[in-house]
């Protein structure tokens, strides 16, 4: 983070303030900081002032951040797209080892699904469906520009991976990552549609969104356990004894006492 910054003030010095007039945008990110440093108006410092500069302190990368992203120097578009396939090749190297847990421990993981549970990762469960989800559209784009860096046959490897990708996706079952990957799915098929007038595409796009949740739900338990924990769940909110045991529950509670 530091050593972003230091390069994006560098990036300050060479190409000055044109960017931040540009990308204005960008900066909407900072309020995420602003919000919690108003906060401090609302603190009492005698009893709290340790608590508000660690949550401060947690908040300091959606201040630096947009900043780096303006005046960072401009990548070339091989570094570009090699920065790409790297962030997808580890988010691949995760997704198999964790792949090859499940089919050696599958009736136990499943398990885990019916009790809110997933498949253990060397990372958060919920950061990784994200970053799961992004890989599989960065891999998806290196597809179709059809980027290769030593052979032509990278490309197909790199279909191969967004496929992988894609079906571990459901595997892994985790919300977050899903609705992530479903919204920008839809998203960008409207996006194409109203572009090209192609509105049969979107048609079949958004039958294709409807269809293979329903698919995983036959077809991978993971998938299946974790839809059955999930209505579970929601019929649990009106009760407050369940707050301790079933996760969105908790998360009800946790909302009202807030």
């Amino acid at each position: 983070m530091i050593g972003l910054f230091l390069v994006s003030i560098w990036g300050i010095k060479e190409q000055g303030l044109t960017n931040l007039k540009l990308n204005k945008p960008v900066l909407l990110l900072t309020l995420v900081f602003f919000m919690h440093l108003l906060n401090g108006v609302f603190t009492d410092f005698l009893t709290n002032s340790d608590y508000f500069q660690g949550r401060l302190m947690l908040k300091v990368p959606f201040l630096i951040m947009p900043l780096s992203i303006l005046f960072l120097p401009k990548l070339s578009t091989k570094r570009f797209n090699f920065l790409i396939l790297t962030f997808t090749l580890c988010s691949f190297y995760i997704a198999l080892n964790a792949c090859l847990y499940y089919l050696k421990n599958m009736d136990a993981v499943n398990e885990l699904y019916i009790h809110s549970k997933a498949i253990p990762l060397p990372l958060n469960h919920v950061r990784y469906s994200l970053i799961l989800s992004m890989s599989i559209f960065l891999s998806g784009y290196l597809f179709l520009k059809k980027v290769w860096f030593i052979h032509p046959l990278e490309t197909k490897i790199i279909g191969a991976i967004a496929i992988f990708l894609f079906i571990f996706l459901h595997l892994l079952s985790v919300r977050s990552g899903l609705l992530a990957f479903y919204i920008l799915t839809v998203a960008l098929a409207f996006g194409y549609a109203l572009k090209t007038k192609k509105y049969k595409l979107l048609g079949i796009a958004l039958l294709t969104v409807t269809l293979l949740p329903a698919t995983s739900y036959v077809t991978i338990p993971t998938f299946k356990n974790k839809v059955e924990n999930t209505v579970e769940d929601v019929r649990k909110t009106k009760y407050e004894y369940f707050a301790n045991f079933h996760s969105l529950t908790a998360r009800v509670f946790s909302y009202k006492v807030a």
